[in-house]
């Protein structure tokens, strides 16, 4: 679980390492971004943060916690994921678009 900013960053960063290659994108990827929308990596991004703001306690932490919750649960419908955002580890790769299923275990 992540529970500090500076962990969501490395998250984050572990996750565009892993399935696209570098940590920051360059000029040329980021206006291919606005062309063409990354929405892999768009869900990943949802997914850390809704999992990050969804465990703290304020109005704002709340209100970020519904903004990407609702982000997470949109793309999961586009991209054909049912993945509960706190089972995947640092530095997840999904290879591919369609059905992806990954439930939580009951303890």
């Amino acid at each position: 679980m992540i529970e500090t900013k500076k962990e969501l960053d490395n998250y984050i960063i572990a996750d565009y390492v892993m399935n696209r290659g570098y940590t920051h994108p360059s000029f040329i990827v980021w206006i291919k971004q606005i062309l063409f929308p990354d929405y892999l990596m768009q869900y990943l991004v949802s997914m850390r943060k809704f999992s990050f703001y969804s465990k703290k306690c304020g109005l704002r932490n709340k209100i970020l916690s519904l903004y990407y919750q609702r982000k997470f649960l949109r793309l999961g419908l586009k991209l054909g994921y049912s993945i509960d955002p706190y089972v995947l580890g640092y530095g997840c790769v999904i290879p591919h678009h369609g059905t992806i299923v990954v439930g939580g275990g009951i303890l």
